[in-house]
């Protein structure tokens, strides 16, 4: 149900290859991806409760009017597409309480 091959970010990974990336990324790598992906150029920021506007807009903008984002912001598409409907059983007599999730398009 998931049709996009390795190295796309829509791609789902199976549980030992999410195990085996989270040991195999350095720290170098982490904030390699940090600095070229975070940014504040396409965010929002909420402010609940009494406050006074303009000192809050002031301090808000000197905090992060320099934080800007290296890459543009696009949206990922993920195009519908038509999957059969099928209901399938899968035996486990010996788990009482199992249960099995899938995410369905």
């Amino acid at each position: 149900m998931s049709p996009y091959p390795k190295g796309d970010v829509r791609y789902v990974q199976t549980v030992d290859e999410r195990i085996r990336g989270h040991q195999n990324v350095t720290l170098d790598e982490v904030k390699a991806f940090h600095k070229k992906f975070y940014g504040a150029s396409y965010g929002e920021f909420v402010v609940v409760g009494e406050f006074e506007p303009e000192t809050t807009q002031k301090e808000v903008s000197d905090l992060f009017n320099s934080w800007k984002t290296p890459v543009k912001h696009v949206r990922i598409a993920t195009p519908y597409s038509k999957v059969a409907p099928e209901s399938k059983v899968i035996e486990a007599p010996d788990k009482a309480n199992a249960m099995l999730r899938r995410r369905c398009r």
